[in-house]
């Protein structure tokens, strides 16, 4: 084991609280440019009193992309992929078999504070409290007094398709003692309310989008700041998705040059959608800085970065998402089973939490797509109790298809349907997609200033704050300490 030095992470016979702020999707790529032209004061601020580099993510060994759910463990664990056990997309906090950095500092007697971090379903009883990230397949939180909290989200994830915004606003009138409550920031209650008042103003589709997302950052900003001042946990972690959700939806316009069909009129509206979203970031951690003690060691990452993907994966001009209720229906499968929306992807599970049989991954795979003959869903039977769905679309299938939408599906014992009876258009196709080098800042008493990191991987985050907080690092760790202590 590495024994760190007894000076770091001490303030006098107190270890400093440690405050990770996760940015899905940063990159430095767009934050170097708007820092040189005066943008981003608090990330900027943060850089020269502290360290700051690229950070390489990680991957499993067989898969095309960079994902949170993978990169996440590997950051919270100090393990790769292999090691941690989160090598799926649907991998949830059972597939992991490596402890986490909430475990050291929990065997310490510290608690510690996870909102929205991926994998974290179900939520582990820590000693603190857990918010799992979207990726969960219910509303349960930890302790589960809060799980009101993550079923709102739940909620939002549920209403993708559909959007009911009275029945938003209705339901987050729970939370008006929390956001105008004492001790909060009157900043983000004021924001949230602008954010009603523009979307009663506002009819179109993807400007409603932007301005949910921002809305959805003010709201998770407030509740992390209300359960960190009830907690006081001695680490915690913040994770927020706007920068992910963005680029991946209008970097196009953000780069136009890279993509010949993008439409003008769009670009006009939207062309700053990318740098407007790092810019309210970068306010909402001023509002955390602000709130947190002076003393403690503040660490951005991002679990991977983002680049513009030319050539996406998803075939023509837009995107579809699954509507799970309706695949329940048209398949033939029961009322005993519930159809759980995940990004892109749906979970089937019995309402029980009982064992599913091999009739619901039979009727699933026997959807086909009328044109080519090929099933329109891959399918993985993931646990005893879940199985997966995602849409089985692969260019070299559809080389000339510039619209699936206009597809159709054969449906065992329904005969030939529209593919829309079952697909949803929900916007522009993807046009970015993560990429390995990501963001790394960290700041703190005893990091040195102004310092640029060399060859950052994401395993290298968990020891580092470990030897921070005078923790010994384990042995058998992938990652490194980082040399950013002065």
């Amino acid at each position: 084991m590495i024994t760190p030095q007894a000076e770091w992470g001490f303030m006098g016979d107190r270890r400093l609280p440690i405050v990770i702020i996760g940015i899905s999707g940063a990159t430095w790529t767009v934050i170097a440019p708007m820092i040189s032209d005066g943008a981003l004061p608090n990330l900027r601020r943060l850089m020269r009193e502290g360290s700051w580099g690229i950070l390489e993510s990680a991957k499993t060994e067989n898969d095309r992309h960079y994902r949170p759910q993978t990169a996440w463990p590997s950051l919270l664990t100090g393990k790769l992929p292999e090691k941690h056990g989160i090598t799926e997309y649907f991998h949830t906090y059972k597939n992991m078999r490596s402890a986490g950095i909430w475990d050291f500092f929990n065997a310490k007697g510290l608690s510690v504070g996870l909102y929205s971090v991926p994998v974290l379903w179900p939520p582990p009883r820590i000693n603190g409290f857990v918010m799992p990230a979207p990726y969960g397949r219910d509303g349960k939180a930890w302790p589960e007094n809060l799980s009101f909290i993550v079923d709102y989200y739940r909620y939002h994830q549920d209403s993708k398709l559909r959007t009911n915004y009275c029945g938003t606003l209705l339901k987050s009138l729970k939370f008006v003692p929390v956001l105008f409550g004492r001790g909060q920031d009157p900043r983000l209650p004021i924001r949230l309310v602008r954010s009603v008042v523009k979307l009663s103003m506002v009819r179109d589709r993807e400007t409603k989008a932007l301005i949910l997302r921002n809305a959805k950052l003010d709201f998770s900003t407030a509740i992390f700041l209300s359960l960190y001042k009830k907690y006081k946990p001695h680490v915690s972690i913040f994770t927020c998705f706007e920068v992910d959700f963005v680029s991946h939806r209008y970097w196009r316009y953000h780069e136009p040059d890279k993509f010949p069909d993008s439409r003008g009129d769009s670009a006009r509206v939207l062309k700053r959608a990318v740098q407007e979203a790092y810019a309210h970031m970068d306010e909402c951690i001023g509002l955390l800085l602000g709130h947190l003690p002076s003393e403690c060691i503040v660490a951005i990452v991002s679990e991977h970065g983002m680049a513009a993907e030319i050539t996406s994966n998803e075939i023509g001009r837009w995107q579809y998402l699954i509507n799970g209720s309706k695949v329940k229906v048209l398949a033939g499968i029961g009322d005993d089973i519930v159809a759980v929306p995940i990004a892109r992807w749906i979970a089937f599970r019995r309402k029980d939490n009982g064992s599913l049989n091999g009739s619901v991954e039979q009727a699933l795979k026997n959807i086909t797509v009328s044109e080519t003959g090929l099933p329109l869903f891959t399918t993985h039977f993931h646990t005893e109790d879940e199985i997966v769905i995602k849409l089985n679309m692969h260019r070299d299938d559809y080389p000339e298809m510039d619209d699936i939408g206009r597809l159709h599906v054969n449906i065992s014992g329904k005969g030939t349907i529209p593919i829309g009876r079952i697909l949803e258009r929900i916007g522009p196709r993807r046009s970015a997609m993560h990429a390995k080098e990501g963001i790394v800042i960290i700041k703190g008493q005893g990091i040195r200033s102004d310092f640029e990191i060399k060859a950052a991987c994401i395993t290298d985050i968990m020891p580092t704050l470990l030897f921070a907080s005078g923790i010994d690092v384990p042995s058998d760790l992938d990652g490194k300490v980082l040399d950013v202590f002065s």
